[in-house]
Protein backbone atom coordinates (compact mmCIF):
# COMPACT_ATOMS: atom_id res chain seq x y z
CA UNK A 1 0.00 0.00 0.00
CA UNK A 2 1.20 3.10 -0.79
CA UNK A 3 0.88 6.20 1.59
CA UNK A 4 0.38 9.98 0.62
CA UNK A 5 3.46 11.64 1.48
CA UNK A 6 2.99 14.24 4.91
CA UNK A 7 5.43 16.78 5.73
CA UNK A 8 6.25 18.35 9.68
CA UNK A 9 8.62 20.03 11.12
CA UNK A 10 10.59 18.43 14.45
CA UNK A 11 10.41 20.23 18.03
CA UNK A 12 13.88 21.60 16.89
CA UNK A 13 12.35 23.50 13.50
CA UNK A 14 13.96 20.84 10.88
CA UNK A 15 11.16 19.21 8.53
CA UNK A 16 10.59 16.13 7.71
CA UNK A 17 8.74 13.97 5.51
CA UNK A 18 6.78 10.36 5.97
CA UNK A 19 6.35 8.66 3.00
CA UNK A 20 6.76 5.14 1.78
CA UNK A 21 10.06 4.03 0.57
CA UNK A 22 10.42 3.30 -3.21
CA UNK A 23 11.61 0.07 -4.54
CA UNK A 24 14.74 1.61 -6.08
CA UNK A 25 16.06 3.15 -2.53
CA UNK A 26 16.53 -0.55 -1.69
CA UNK A 27 19.91 0.26 -0.82
CA UNK A 28 19.22 3.32 1.32
CA UNK A 29 16.44 1.01 3.28
CA UNK A 30 19.26 -1.57 3.83
CA UNK A 31 21.88 0.94 4.90
CA UNK A 32 19.41 2.51 7.85
CA UNK A 33 18.37 -1.00 8.96
CA UNK A 34 22.23 -2.02 9.10
CA UNK A 35 22.93 1.36 11.58
CA UNK A 36 19.70 0.50 13.47
CA UNK A 37 20.70 -2.72 13.90
CA UNK A 38 23.83 -1.35 15.27
CA UNK A 39 22.90 0.88 17.55
CA UNK A 40 19.50 -0.80 19.07
CA UNK A 41 19.53 -4.69 18.23
CA UNK A 42 18.75 -5.25 22.09
CA UNK A 43 14.73 -3.64 20.85
CA UNK A 44 14.91 -5.73 17.42
CA UNK A 45 14.00 -9.63 16.50
CA UNK A 46 17.14 -9.82 14.24
CA UNK A 47 20.79 -8.60 14.86
CA UNK A 48 23.30 -6.92 13.06
CA UNK A 49 24.77 -9.80 11.09
CA UNK A 50 21.10 -10.56 9.90
CA UNK A 51 20.99 -6.92 8.03
CA UNK A 52 24.64 -7.77 6.89
CA UNK A 53 23.86 -10.63 4.84
CA UNK A 54 20.76 -9.33 3.29
CA UNK A 55 21.50 -7.95 -0.51
CA UNK A 56 19.82 -4.59 -1.92
CA UNK A 57 17.82 -7.35 -3.90
CA UNK A 58 16.54 -8.78 -1.09
CA UNK A 59 15.34 -5.67 0.83
CA UNK A 60 14.18 -4.33 -2.97
CA UNK A 61 11.81 -7.64 -3.17
CA UNK A 62 10.28 -6.38 0.75
CA UNK A 63 10.06 -3.09 -0.59
CA UNK A 64 7.77 -4.34 -3.51
CA UNK A 65 5.62 -6.15 -1.68
CA UNK A 66 4.58 -3.82 0.70
CA UNK A 67 3.99 -1.56 -2.06
CA UNK A 68 2.23 -3.96 -4.07
CA UNK A 69 -0.23 -5.24 -0.42
CA UNK A 70 -3.86 -3.64 -0.97
CA UNK A 71 -3.48 -2.82 3.51
CA UNK A 72 0.15 -3.53 4.48
CA UNK A 73 2.37 -0.66 4.21
CA UNK A 74 6.17 1.16 5.16
CA UNK A 75 6.82 4.35 6.26
CA UNK A 76 10.05 6.18 6.39
CA UNK A 77 10.66 9.65 7.93
CA UNK A 78 12.87 11.73 5.86
CA UNK A 79 15.37 14.63 7.66
CA UNK A 80 18.22 16.45 6.12
CA UNK A 81 17.31 14.13 3.01
CA UNK A 82 18.40 11.02 5.50
CA UNK A 83 16.18 8.42 6.44
CA UNK A 84 15.47 8.64 10.25
CA UNK A 85 13.29 5.94 10.80
CA UNK A 86 11.07 3.64 9.72
CA UNK A 87 7.68 1.98 10.24
CA UNK A 88 5.95 -1.00 9.18
CA UNK A 89 2.72 -2.38 9.80
CA UNK A 90 1.42 -6.03 8.35
CA UNK A 91 -2.05 -6.65 7.72
CA UNK A 92 -2.70 -10.69 9.10
CA UNK A 93 -3.31 -12.80 6.86
CA UNK A 94 -6.03 -15.13 7.85
CA UNK A 95 -9.90 -13.85 7.03
CA UNK A 96 -10.72 -14.06 10.57
CA UNK A 97 -8.21 -11.60 11.54
CA UNK A 98 -8.20 -9.34 8.38
CA UNK A 99 -9.16 -6.63 10.87
CA UNK A 100 -5.54 -6.80 12.92
CA UNK A 101 -2.45 -5.03 12.33
CA UNK A 102 1.13 -5.77 13.53
CA UNK A 103 3.15 -3.01 14.12
CA UNK A 104 7.00 -2.58 13.93
CA UNK A 105 9.33 0.88 13.83
CA UNK A 106 12.52 2.16 15.03
CA UNK A 107 14.18 5.81 15.03
CA UNK A 108 17.92 6.29 14.77
CA UNK A 109 19.16 7.19 18.22
CA UNK A 110 20.46 10.99 16.62
CA UNK A 111 16.54 11.40 16.08
CA UNK A 112 15.10 10.68 19.32
CA UNK A 113 13.06 13.17 21.13
CA UNK A 114 12.19 15.61 18.27
CA UNK A 115 8.93 13.98 17.99
CA UNK A 116 9.44 11.87 14.56
CA UNK A 117 8.28 9.35 16.58
CA UNK A 118 5.19 10.27 17.33
CA UNK A 119 4.36 11.90 14.08
CA UNK A 120 5.16 8.64 12.43
CA UNK A 121 3.11 6.67 14.78
CA UNK A 122 0.24 8.96 14.36
CA UNK A 123 0.31 8.87 10.80
CA UNK A 124 0.42 5.29 10.46
CA UNK A 125 -2.88 4.59 12.69
CA UNK A 126 -4.64 6.95 10.56
CA UNK A 127 -3.36 4.88 7.20
CA UNK A 128 -4.11 1.69 9.24
CA UNK A 129 -7.58 2.74 9.97
CA UNK A 130 -8.50 3.78 6.67
CA UNK A 131 -7.30 0.23 5.40
CA UNK A 132 -9.51 -1.31 7.44
CA UNK A 133 -7.00 -2.84 10.42
CA UNK A 134 -9.05 -0.64 13.39
CA UNK A 135 -7.08 -3.58 15.71
CA UNK A 136 -3.43 -2.72 15.74
CA UNK A 137 -0.83 -4.55 17.69
CA UNK A 138 2.90 -4.63 18.66
CA UNK A 139 5.61 -6.41 20.92
CA UNK A 140 8.20 -4.38 22.92
CA UNK A 141 10.91 -5.00 25.27
CA UNK A 142 10.24 -4.27 28.81
CA UNK A 143 13.36 -2.32 29.13
CA UNK A 144 12.70 -0.84 26.14
CA UNK A 145 10.84 2.62 28.85
CA UNK A 146 11.13 5.32 25.90
CA UNK A 147 9.41 3.23 23.06
CA UNK A 148 6.85 2.46 26.00
CA UNK A 149 5.68 5.49 26.92
CA UNK A 150 5.29 6.68 22.91
CA UNK A 151 2.89 3.47 22.57
CA UNK A 152 0.98 3.87 25.43
CA UNK A 153 0.41 7.76 24.68
CA UNK A 154 -0.93 7.14 21.37
CA UNK A 155 -3.53 5.14 23.30
CA UNK A 156 -1.77 1.49 22.62
CA UNK A 157 -2.78 -1.18 26.13
CA UNK A 158 -0.69 -3.19 27.46
CA UNK A 159 -2.80 -6.81 27.42
CA UNK A 160 0.31 -9.32 28.74
CA UNK A 161 3.81 -10.34 29.20
CA UNK A 162 5.47 -12.75 27.31
CA UNK A 163 8.03 -14.17 29.47
CA UNK A 164 11.27 -15.16 28.03
CA UNK A 165 10.12 -13.73 24.42
CA UNK A 166 14.02 -13.41 23.14
CA UNK A 167 17.31 -14.35 24.13
CA UNK A 168 20.37 -11.59 23.73
CA UNK A 169 23.76 -11.50 25.11
CA UNK A 170 23.49 -14.37 27.28
CA UNK A 171 19.96 -13.18 29.21
CA UNK A 172 16.52 -14.02 28.40
CA UNK A 173 14.62 -11.16 27.88
CA UNK A 174 10.64 -10.53 28.29
CA UNK A 175 8.14 -8.19 26.27
CA UNK A 176 5.44 -6.91 26.62
CA UNK A 177 1.91 -7.13 24.15
CA UNK A 178 0.56 -4.40 23.42
CA UNK A 179 -3.01 -3.42 21.69
CA UNK A 180 -4.67 -0.34 20.28
CA UNK A 181 -8.34 -0.62 19.24
CA UNK A 182 -9.91 2.07 17.15
CA UNK A 183 -13.61 1.95 16.45
CA UNK A 184 -14.46 -0.48 13.53
CA UNK A 185 -15.82 1.26 10.19
CA UNK A 186 -18.83 -1.38 10.48
CA UNK A 187 -20.47 -3.53 13.04
CA UNK A 188 -19.88 -6.95 10.15
CA UNK A 189 -16.38 -6.80 11.75
CA UNK A 190 -16.73 -6.12 15.22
Amino acid sequence: MRLVPQEGTTRAGLAYVLRSPEVDEAEEVLDFLRQQARESYRFLMNGPEHFERMTADDEALILRRFLEHPRSFLMVVGVGGRMAGLLGITAEPYPCASHVGVLGMGLLREHHGQGLGKAMLEAALQAAAAAGLWNVQLKVRTFNEPAIRLYESAGFERVGTLRRAAFIDGEWCDEHLYQRLAPPVSQHHA
